[in-house]
């Protein structure tokens, strides 16, 4: 007989029409007492990583999802501090146990609702049959390991952005969603939740500008310590981990470390390669992923980067790249198209608040669209008022079909024909870019060339050796 999981798995496949259905249609079996789908009718959630994005952003949309229900919680921490962007929260696996058993409890009025299982070991909790997905939102190194081992597994994925800690990362995860038939979301909103960049990709493939002849990209760039007292930063060892880690895990495929407060407490991992990529991937995520929408990139990427350039300290505990700039050279319409990305680019007047976040794209005669993280602008300003229509545009994703990019992944399993917003190979041509960019600054060089076809670095072994991140035994990505 097959699992729930098996059944669910087969109506994604090319038979979908005539394959039985674990997860029955709402409309024919009713709904609860509470006015949602019977179980029999939802999606089985599990949240791996109960910190800041995972615990506050992912869990609170698909608890409010009534199509999706949460069952299980798993992070190496039981429940610790410094999370948050001010280190105002606490995190781990207890933290999130009570914030769904009281989210249920008042949702069904069951005072006593404890149907949340916890886990420290994402392994053990894929064991559960009940489990038809998981919400992979932990520190960048473990997006991809954890991300294929769920594949593996017939379980579907939310993953957080950055798709992966590397571009070879990437593609094994690619890889493993498409061999097993998986479905995947990257996490990264934009599509979904943010219809301004619907809009600049409209009005860029329609030819509103023209033309393009040139892109500006600004990012952010710096260090934070997100709140932490210089006692929480210290470069000291621990002489131990705290007790509510599991630090071995945590470590999973990075080199392993003593415990050292500056690199492994909450958020400032991501300043350090074994873990994240800095702000050139933290936000370049969203960034790059609006462009490659907008050019239709989202099965290629770039030939070339040149002039880059940076501000960084291979030798320091935090040696990714502080401030920094490069040109990313994209074959497009068949000609070059350059798109320079800067931590230096200054807006002005009212944008200015948008300079560390922002896409301008130059057409033909002196035409302009400016897309910021709040707005779409024009120059001149009645191009804005030029609808786009659906045929203009052969080939993009269709509108909205929820207000919330989690449920649109509930939506899409649940309901197979409704499109994907953000699917893995959007994700990782997306990163893609900005783990090119990272390449060349940890290598001080300033020209890379690449093949977006294969993946690979054309005629540079050196570059070609940081494609993907050497993983710690026994973890890998097969």
């Amino acid at each position: 007989m097959k699992s729930r999981r098996e059944f669910l798995r087969a109506g994604l496949g090319a038979g979908a029409a005539f394959a039985f259905p674990s997860i029955i249609p709402a409309s024919a079996i009713g709904r609860g007492a509470d006015g949602r789908p019977a179980p029999s009718g939802r999606v089985n959630v599990g949240l791996i990583g109960c910190g800041v994005e995972g615990r506050t952003d992912n869990l609170r949309n698909f608890l409010l999802c009534d199509e999706a229900q949460v069952i299980s919680a798993c992070d190496v921490v039981s429940e610790g501090p410094l999370y948050g962007y001010r280190s105002e929260l606490l995190g781990g696996y207890e933290t999130a146990r009570r914030d769904i058993n009281e989210h249920y409890a008042k949702k069904t009025g069951k005072a006593d609702y404890n149907g949340c299982k916890v886990f420290r070991d994402f392994r053990e909790m894929m064991e559960d049959k009940d489990l038809d997905a998981v919400i992979v939102a932990t520190p960048d190194h473990w997006h991809a390991p954890i991300g294929v081992w769920a594949a593996k597994k017939g379980i579907h994925i939310y993953g957080q952005k950055p798709f992966a800690n590397s571009i070879g990362e990437g593609r094994a995860l690619c890889n493993a969603v498409k061999k097993y038939g998986v479905v995947f979301q990257t996490g990264c909103q934009g599509r979904h939740a943010e219809p301004y960049r619907r809009l600049t990709a409209e009005m860029i493939r329609a030819g509103r500008i023209g033309e393009l002849q040139r892109v500006e990209v600004g990012l952010p760039s710096g260090i934070s310590s997100w709140g932490k007292t210089p006692e929480q930063c210290s470069e000291k060892p621990l002489p131990k981990p705290p007790d509510y880690v599991d630090f071995n895990l945590w470590l999973g495929p990075a080199p392993e470390s003593p415990f050292i407060p500056a690199l492994h407490n909450p958020m400032i991992w991501r300043f350090n390669f074994h873990y994240g990529s800095g702000m050139v991937t933290d936000i370049g995520a969203h960034v790059i992923d609006g462009l490659n929408w907008a050019l239709d990139m989202d099965n290629s990427g770039p030939i070339r980067i040149e002039n880059a350039k940076c501000e960084i300290d291979h030798k320091s505990l935090y040696n990714v790249a502080r401030t920094y700039s490069f040109d990313a050279i994209f074959r497009y319409h068949g000609r070059e198209l350059p798109v320079s990305f800067s931590t230096g680019f200054k807006l002005d007047g009212e944008d200015a608040r948008y300079s560390n976040r922002f896409v301008k794209f130059y057409g033909e005669d002196g035409k302009i669209l400016l897309h910021t993280h709040g707005a779409v602008k024009t120059n001149p300003p009645e191009l804005i008022r030029q609808k786009v229509k659906p045929e203009e545009v052969p080939g993009m994703t269709p509108g909205q079909t929820h207000s919330r990019h989690e449920w649109n992944f509930v939506r899409h399993i649940l309901h197979p024909e409704i499109p994907l917003m953000s699917p893995a190979e959007v994700g990782q041509r997306a990163i893609s870019v900005a783990h090119l960019a990272n390449i060349a600054f940890r290598l001080d060089k300033t020209t890379l060339r690449w093949n977006p076809e294969t993946e690979h670095f054309i005629g540079d072994d050196e570059a070609e050796r940081l494609v993907t991140n050497p993983l710690r035994a026994p973890w890998s990505l097969t």
